[in-house]
């Protein structure tokens, strides 16, 4: 018996028994008869449900059935079973309509918040991702080839799209820090002025550095012109491939049409022959009634 938190569950046995009782007794007539449900599914089961979870549970399947949340419905059993437990629905749910019986429809919001959810979460996957990606590439240095960064790039996906804005965005910062870097190089207070040689030093020291970042975007911007130029060839090319197979499919309907009207003509030859065989065949019946 599968149990939850101290009470047993349903399974798509129990529902199957569920269904069948409800449909013999009909509930939505006479609240009462949820009592006689509940023994019947006890004795069908071997398991002890009281009134309230067997109505619950009642309204929960008509509604995921009203609702068509197959996937709640197909969570287990067999394709029989399935069928089955199918049929009984539609069954209750034409009851329930005779007899006006309201069952609370909450399942379909609940599948909803959960499509949500997971839709949240594979997006904040793929953002992490990406910026990971991005990260990685740009403390390393790393220069992709234009095959690779096709490669690496899936066409028109969002995680592609969001990696690409990622990119540019890192493109404008790392040359904000150019400008800045200047400013405190030309804007220098008295009492810096007045360092020691030794200062002085540190200071060449980090103006060299300065110049060595100051490279990096140059070699970027180079590397994003080569990879813009090559998804431009890589779009050309696809463009004449399509081009080609619109030309090919102008020929095979061309083609076609050809044919059909060859088929016409030849169905028009059929029936002048057999027209003109009728006329041969009643002049043969006149003249042989003339002799």
């Amino acid at each position: 018996m599968v149990k939850n938190g101290g009470r047993s569950r349903f399974t798509i046995t129990d529902d199957l028994a569920l269904l069948r009782e409800a449909r013999s007794r009909n509930p939505f007539r006479d609240a009462s008869a949820w009592l006689r449900v509940a023994s019947g599914v006890q004795c069908a089961t071997g398991k002890v449900f009281t009134s309230r979870a067997v109505k619950d549970r009642c309204d929960l399947l008509l509604s995921q059935y009203v609702n068509q949340d197959r996937e709640s419905l197909r969570k287990s059993g067999t394709e029989e079973e399935y069928s089955e437990k199918e049929h009984l629905l539609q069954e209750l749910v034409d009851l329930t309509n005779e007899f006006a019986y309201k069952f609370h429809q909450r399942q379909r919001k609940q599948s909803q918040g959960r499509q949500e959810s997971r839709q949240i979460a594979s997006a904040t996957r793929d953002s992490v991702a990406c910026a990971a990606y991005t990260a990685t590439n740009l403390s390393c240095g790393a220069e992709l080839s234009p095959l690779e960064d096709a490669l690496a790039v899936e066409e028109e996906s969002p995680a592609s799209q969001l990696l690409t804005a990622i990119i540019s965005h890192c493109d404008v910062d790392l040359d904000s820090p150019q400008s800045s870097s200047a400013t405190d190089h030309e804007v220098t207070s008295p009492g810096a002025a007045l360092s020691s040689s030794s200062g002085g030093a540190c200071n060449v020291s980090g103006q060299e550095n300065s110049v060595a970042r100051n490279g990096t975007p140059k070699g970027k911007r180079k590397q994003d012109a080569a990879d813009f130029e090559f998804l431009e060839k890589r779009m050309r090319h696809e463009m004449a491939v399509k081009e080609k197979e619109f030309a090919l499919e102008s020929r095979r309907l061309a083609l076609e049409e050809s044919r059909l009207e060859l088929e016409r003509e030849r169905m028009r030859h059929q029936s002048e022959e057999a027209r003109l065989n009728r006329q041969m065949l009643a002049t043969q019946q006149e003249t042989f009634l003339k002799v």
